[in-house]
């Protein structure tokens, strides 16, 4: 998780680390949100989280709640 806060490349992460550090009950409740199998959908958040937090850290730091 720190490469994908910090500057630098990105690394990646198993869909069934996703699944270890969500849990089983987080990711049920995800896949019947979005209608999608769960691998399909841990095989989706395994491309998408490290992206997705790159992008909200911009300055390599998790913003503080005033920002």
């Amino acid at each position: 998780m720190n490469s994908w806060v910090g500057a630098g490349q990105n690394q990646s992460i198993a869909p069934n680390q996703v699944a270890d550090a969500l849990g089983p009950d987080a990711i049920d409740q995800i896949s019947k949100h979005f209608q999608m199998p769960r691998d399909q959908m841990l095989s989706e958040l395994s491309t998408e989280l490290p992206n997705a937090l790159d992008r909200t850290t911009p300055q390599g730091r998790i913003p503080e709640d005033a920002e």
